[in-house]
C-alpha cells in the first residue's frame, strides 16, 4: 500500500490540479472495498503534507498507509 501511494503522490505533485488525478489513480483500490478505512481525507492530507513540505513523499505514504490499512497506533485510539 506504500508503495502505491507513494507513487501515486510523486505523480500528482506535478499536474496543476492533483487531487483529481490522485482520486483517479487510487480509484480501483476504494472499488475493491479491501480496506475499510479508506477514507480520501487521508489521501489529500497527505498529498497537501507533501505539497506544503511538512513531509517527504515517502513519510507521507506511510503515515496514509497505515491510517488506511488500520495499522496506526493514533487511529486505534
Amino acid at each position: 500500500m506504500t508503495s502505491i501511494l507513494q507513487r501515486c503522490l510523486q505523480q500528482a505533485i506535478h499536474l496543476d490540479d492533483p487531487v483529481p488525478a490522485l482520486h483517479d489513480s487510487l480509484q480501483l483500490i476504494e472499488d475493491m472495498d479491501i480496506f475499510q478505512d479508506f477514507d480520501w481525507q487521508i489521501i489529500e492530507n497527505a498529498l497537501e503534507d507533501v505539497l506544503k513540505k511538512r513531509q517527504t513523499i515517502q513519510g507521507a505514504a506511510s503515515i496514509a498507509a497505515l491510517e488506511i490499512t488500520g495499522l496506526s497506533i493514533q487511529h486505534r485510539l
